[in-house]
């Protein structure tokens, strides 16, 4: 009976994984050096009432320069034909725009519903370049980095941070059934 139980309360927690959680792979170098190209996160989607400051974010990718965010489709919570982008979240609405983003926001604060988001690559292509997101085109939050590139461990910190730090029947269900999204920072990090 116990086993049964057990059994149980892994599916529930596999099925709950899988509704919640997505394996997303970084491609490209706009959040070098938290991230590097090949990098594996677990991020937790999360709307944009419950984003705080300092968050590492998964976000809709802006649409292509001489189109608006009208163009793009609404997102409906579905990540197939969906152009992401990782970035880390520095400004909610309501706060004070920071100097780098004011030229490209054209104002002095965060419009409601919007948010500004930068990669930790001074080259990445974000609000500094931009102007704000909407807040409504985020996926989530990254909770654990679940493999690290190759060579990757040189250079960045504890090692404890760069390993997998989940057990290797969850993370086997989650690569699975998961989806590598971010393949898009490679072609704006130039």
């Amino acid at each position: 009976m116990w086993a049964f139980g057990a059994g149980l309360a892994a599916a529930g927690l596999a099925w709950c994984a899988h509704r919640s959680l997505v394996n997303v792979t970084v491609s490209g170098l706009s959040m070098y050096p938290t991230y590097r190209d090949g990098d594996r996160v677990l991020v937790r989607r999360r709307p944009a009432h419950l984003l705080n400051r300092r968050d590492v974010v998964v976000i809709e990718q802006p649409p292509d320069l001489g189109s608006g965010w009208d163009d793009l489709p609404p997102f409906d919570g579905r990540l197939v034909g969906r152009r992401w982008n990782i970035k880390r979240l520095v400004a909610l609405p309501g706060d004070r725009v920071p100097d780098s983003v004011r030229v490209a926001a054209g104002t002095d604060v965060v419009s409601p519903g919007s948010l500004v988001v930068l990669g930790d690559n001074i080259r990445s292509r974000d609000s500094r370049r931009v102007g704000f997101y909407p807040a409504d085109r985020v996926l989530g939050v990254v909770v654990r980095q679940l493999h690290a590139s190759a060579g990757a461990e040189a250079d960045s910190g504890p090692p404890a941070f760069r390993q997998n730090l989940l057990p290797p029947w969850v993370e086997h269900r989650l690569e699975r059934n998961g989806y590598e999204i971010c393949k898009t920072d490679r072609d704006n990090d130039r």
